[in-house]
């Protein structure tokens, strides 16, 4: 089976008179792409007055005793056009079925750039997710680790699959708001909407604590 990941953009220009999406690339992968976002890379941009973004991809396989890579394409915005340089480099491949990746807001950490990771999924064997923070200017080897924020002091296996920041307890520090669920089928068994609580670190720090919403 071919998997491949296909590149398509609207043109947004004001005057602009098909707004139809051009195909633009078409690039095969050696794993099964899951969730696609664009991160803005500040090393490599702005060029000529434009931000520079990253095309990153989390992957999936059922085997439960493989963990699975989160993939990243190095400034597409401005290689897209050039074939030769569009290769993807794995980034991490400590995750369990990783799903959703993106980029902590600024100003949150003493470091330039940090991107968060959600992960998990149902099936037996990648039932164990996290939330997990990144650096991507301090990698070994070109890869990144990850650093588990997620605490779990009730020893359910949770799965999860997006962040969104918000200063919760409004002590001056960010926190990760989440939603996660346990269990499979056609529902899950168990759900909650948690917040993880920043510890006011300027560093990545494992186990935040964690607060249930609902």
């Amino acid at each position: 089976m071919m998997n491949w990941i296909l590149l398509a953009f609207v043109p947004v220009i004001l005057g602009a008179t098909d707004p139809t999406p051009k195909t633009l690339y078409t690039m095969t992968t050696d794993v099964f792409p899951a969730f696609c976002s664009l991160i803005r890379n500040p090393i490599l941009g702005p060029d000529a007055g434009n931000p520079i973004y990253d095309l990153v991809y989390s992957s999936f396989s059922p085997n439960p005793r493989q963990t699975d890579p989160i993939m990243r394409v190095e400034g597409v915005t401005k290689k897209y056009l050039d074939a030769s340089q569009m290769g993807a480099n794995d980034i991490t491949d400590e995750l369990s079925w990783p799903n959703e990746v993106a980029a902590v807001p600024d100003n949150i950490f003493a470091l330039p750039q940090v991107w968060w990771a959600a992960s998990g999924f149902f099936m037996t064997g990648k039932d164990d997710g996290e939330v997990a923070l990144m650096s991507m200017t301090d990698m070994t080897y070109g890869k990144a680790t990850p650093v588990t924020i997620s605490s779990n002091p009730t020893g359910i296996l949770w799965y999860y699959h997006r962040v969104e920041w918000h200063d919760m307890n409004q002590d001056g520090c960010t926190d990760a708001v989440t939603a996660r669920s346990n269990g499979g089928g056609p529902a899950a068994n168990y759900t909650q909407l948690v917040w993880f609580e920043n510890p006011c670190s300027t560093q990545l720090t494992p186990n935040w604590d964690v607060h249930v919403l609902t």
